[in-house]
């Protein structure tokens, strides 16, 4: 008979209780990473548009963005020279894989079963903004990146392999992108300031 079935820890190893930390290293102390995360939970915003919630630095890995409830808002991503790499001029992208900053970004547009969310292994190599496309009141945005504690690390996917700077582009192709409601005058204002947020 066969025995009982064991686990396979993150070294390969049956029966080994090694798992990967929050860095991704296996079998590691959360030491070689600075584990950065935040909630951006103001309901009201000034005007109806593209409001900033936070940046995310030149090295991020293993960046995670989920809006925690459904709504008519959407999560866009900002390049620093202001163009777009998801969502932007109130056009809303297809799910799929984007090529952006040195790494592949993956949006999933929330449908009956799943919340809008935009991941990316990383390294980044440029900033990018992290912006809401604000509709209605806000139900909360968590946000959270791991930064290498030195600057030459590669990073690890937190389920214990390495990230890296794959691309891929942006499925399906050929697809216009669907377009939210035409925003109003007061709408096209610059982004505001990531008001409402706080650390985890």
């Amino acid at each position: 008979m066969r025995g009982p079935a064991q686990a396979v820890g993150c070294d390969g190893v049956v029966g080994s209780a090694r798992r990967p930390d929050a860095c991704g290293v296996c079998g590691g102390d959360n030491s070689t990473c600075r584990l950065v995360s935040g909630l951006f939970t103001r309901p009201s915003l000034p005007r109806v548009g593209y409001h900033l919630i936070a940046t995310l630095p030149r090295g991020a890995c293993n960046v995670s963005v989920t809006e925690l409830k459904h709504s008519r808002n959407f999560l866009a991503l900002r390049r620093q020279d202001g163009s777009y790499v998801i969502n932007g001029n109130w056009g809303i992208s297809w799910s799929g894989e984007y090529e952006a900053a040195g790494t592949r970004v993956t949006y999933r547009r929330q449908d009956a079963g799943l919340l809008e969310t935009v991941t990316a292994p990383g390294p980044l190599t440029e900033p990018l903004d992290i912006m809401v496309l604000y509709q209605q009141p806000n139900p909360g945005i968590k946000y959270e990146y791991t930064l290498p504690m030195k600057p030459e690390r590669r990073c690890r996917r937190r389920g214990g392999g390495r990230g890296g700077g794959a691309t891929a582009r942006p499925r399906p192709r050929g697809a216009p992108a669907a377009r939210a409601p035409p925003a109003p005058a007061a709408a096209r204002a610059p982004a505001g300031p990531a008001a409402g947020n706080r650390a985890l």
